[in-house]
């Protein structure tokens, strides 16, 4: 059942940074309305529209806003700016660091798409920094970074981070004393997930932006949009808002996208839907423009307003927690249109071995292949007792 209509309302105005007297002028309307500027707040942090929030009142003059709500959100929006400042300072290091040992990287999402999307990298909320490496330069990074203080997400042994880098897309690393993570990817998500991107590709069409004066090259638009669809849809079910702003800022701002290459690149990697779900929500509920094209593919697919009202009442839903893993499992496949795209996720789901596995039975080298065996006993002692009602 959906809450606080009103306020919902005035975080899907509040949601994207593009402005028109319209909109300004409904959100004058829902203000003077009896907000529970608790849950506007509380909201907003959860779905990292802060500056958004802020931003969007700004322009209505404040009017009819409460003085201490003004003061919280204000507060919230400078405190956020310098945070995104030091993680955009600290991500210019890095890079400079990578270049200079002759490593490419390619910063993405962050203080980029803040860039990109936005317009400025301070109404966007970030917390972390996100790379991306070819595979084989994985151990030199780490090195570097472990000389900058940072400590890797798992200490794993030779062995394991071996299989580790063949299965997985990321390997993360924590600064206790910067508090900021850096993310080293050099895929776009885990291989299980099946989507078939040519990230190779993703190198050959970079283009440049500028961030504190100086000159960064990141991702196209085009493959940009890709990358938030299959991060915000595949691996987390659009559960903030956050992230369908990003495609829909990212759709208006870059207004010469070529959105018929970006469904081509969709298509022939079997995320299709995917991508139109991720266009869908930023049309429906951000009321993004999107071409004829795009709207009709919408229109004649049923399943994605099945996945889109899913969506809608999650973002809303303030119950803490994420959905369970078979409902997460079953949302993914119908994303997906291919059915042997959906026997390859189930069967690599299934059979992958992870970290999780490797602490629960520390089998010596010779024997790693064993744990894709391990697994299923794992999976079936961990959500058994869920598939079968019983907790």
């Amino acid at each position: 059942m959906q809450v606080n209509r009103v306020e919902n309302e005035l975080l899907l105005c509040c949601a994207t940074a593009y402005s028109d007297l319209a909109k300004v002028d409904r959100i004058r309307a829902l203000v003077q309305n009896q907000i529970e500027w608790s849950y506007v707040l509380r909201m907003a942090r959860k779905h990292g529209l802060v500056p958004l929030l802020y931003q969007n009142l700004k322009e209505t003059q404040l009017d009819g806003i409460p003085e201490h709500i003004v003061d919280t959100v204000r507060d919230q929006f400078r405190t956020i700016t310098i945070r995104n400042l030091t993680l955009t300072a600290q991500m210019l290091r890095l890079a400079d660091l990578f270049q200079q040992n002759g490593i490419p990287a390619i910063p993405y999402k962050g203080p980029t798409l803040g860039l990109m999307a936005y317009g400025d990298v301070c109404l966007r909320q970030f917390s972390d920094l996100d790379f991306l490496i070819h595979r084989q330069q994985v151990i030199r990074v780490k090195e570097l970074l472990l000389t900058e203080g940072y400590e890797p997400e798992y200490h794993l042994r030779p062995a394991e981070e071996s299989i580790y880098l063949g299965n997985e897309c990321e390997y993360n690393f924590y600064s206790a004393n910067k508090r900021i993570l850096v993310e080293l990817h050099w895929d776009i998500v885990q291989r299980y997930f099946s989507c078939n991107l040519d990230v190779e590709e993703f190198w050959n069409h970079l283009k440049p932006v500028s961030l504190l004066g100086r000159e960064v090259m990141t991702f196209s638009p085009e493959h940009l949009l890709l990358i938030l669809c299959v991060h915000g849809g595949g691996k987390h079910q659009w559960e903030m808002l956050g992230w369908i702003s990003d495609v829909a800022q990212l759709v208006k701002t870059n207004k010469t996208m070529n959105l018929e290459w970006v469904m081509e690149m969709a298509f022939r990697s079997g995320i299709e839907r995917m991508v139109l779900l991720g266009l869908y929500l930023a049309w429906n509920l951000l009321s993004a423009d999107l071409p004829t094209f795009i709207t009709e593919r919408i229109k004649k697919d049923k399943v994605l307003k099945f996945l889109a009202k899913r969506v809608h009442t999650n973002i809303f839903n303030e119950v803490e927690g994420s959905p369970g893993e078979f409902e997460r499992i079953a949302f993914y496949l119908k994303q997906r249109e291919r059915v042997r795209d959906k026997v390859r996720y189930c069967v690599r789901r299934l059979f992958t071995s992870t970290e999780k596995d490797w602490s629960l039975l520390r089998f010596p080298a010779p024997l790693f292949p064993f744990y894709r065996f391990l697994r299923p006993f794992r999976l079936v002692r961990k959500y058994g007792r869920q598939a079968l009602g019983l907790g």
